[in-house]
């Protein structure tokens, strides 16, 4: 079989919905072989077979968590509350905690992915974490609060979302290929590996830069306008927080202070990952104080972001 003939192949592989990005990626492999691209090959084996933990992934691997704790609250004279699903904080944490507690790395091969989805249902997903998060969560929690497990849970939205990546950057690349094979009868992708290569950097390693070698490095900036929020959201988190400024709470002092930075991160950075940390702990905080009102809110609010 011809190159152009796989490549079409493929194209309607890819344009048929029943057909699994697993399924996708073996035949992929034969065009793999045939044109002998090595950027293109390793990245089909590893979106094929999984990737390695000290592989630095493609962005679309990069997936933002929310921090979720068992915990109970001792009340003394033997009494205690036990909280199965409690939000914990994260707004306290530095950076680089941040991001090693709420990001998760999806190593994972597609089809893993794909059963992984198939498995979840209308659920999130939980993933664990090391017990030493228990020590950086437990540093702004009351004295009486016992942390007995963590862990990280995730949108199947955010697992589909890396089977499409997969996907739409295969056909974008296929697509291109078959333009350039129209364009000029003598065009080879073969006996070309500079023009493959570029049509490779320009779609599947778009954002990503030194594909190969072992390992795929990420440009440092790629996660910048994935990380900003849309105007819409930011309109929606405005009219939330006026509403919650309006409840009698609102006047609790660390309530106050987390309105103020979430009004602040709207105002200038627009981050998404900063304005989920502080929604985070306004939530945290609404319910450790019974604050019903301002707890559905930041709920409302947490919901908004996970979404968008």
């Amino acid at each position: 079989m011809e190159v152009k003939d796989i490549v079409e192949k493929l194209i309607e592989n890819i344009a048929d919905s029943k057909m699994e990005a697993g399924d996708i990626l073996r035949n992929a492999k034969i065009l793999a072989f045939n044109i002998d691209n090595a950027s293109f090959k390793l990245w089909v084996d590893k979106e094929s077979n999984g990737y390695n933990d000290k592989d630095i992934l493609p962005e679309y691997r990069i997936i933002k968590t929310v921090l979720y704790g068992k915990i109970e609250q001792i009340k003394g004279f033997g009494n205690s509350l036990l909280y199965e699903r409690f939000l914990l904080p994260a707004s306290h944490l530095s950076s680089q905690e941040y991001d090693l507690i709420n990001t998760w790395r999806c190593i994972n091969s597609v089809g893993e992915v794909q059963s992984m989805i198939d498995n979840a249902g209308d659920n999130n997903l939980a993933t664990p974490c090391p017990l030493s998060v228990i020590s950086l969560v437990k540093r702004v929690l009351s004295p009486n609060v016992n942390v007995n497990q963590v862990w990280r849970e995730l949108q199947k939205y955010d697992l589909v979302n890396v089977i499409e990546s997969v996907k739409n950057r295969l056909l974008d690349f296929l697509l291109e290929l078959d333009k350039e094979m129209k364009l000029d009868a003598n065009f080879i992708p073969s006996n070309n590996d500079m023009k493959t290569q570029m049509i490779f950097n320009n779609t599947i390693n778009a954002g990503i830069a030194n594909f190969g070698s072992n390992s795929i490095n990420e440009i440092q900036d790629c996660n910048i306008a994935v990380n900003a929020c849309s105007r819409e959201v930011l309109d929606e988190l405005i009219d939330i927080v006026k509403a919650i400024e309006k409840d009698k709470d609102s006047n609790n002092e660390d309530i106050k202070e987390l309105l103020s930075d979430i009004k602040e991160e709207i105002k200038g950075g627009k981050k998404k990952s900063k304005l989920k940390a502080f929604v985070q702990a306004l939530l945290s905080v609404a319910t450790e104080v019974s604050a019903n009102l301002i707890t559905s809110y930041a709920q409302q609010a947490l919901d908004l972001l996970q979404k968008n």
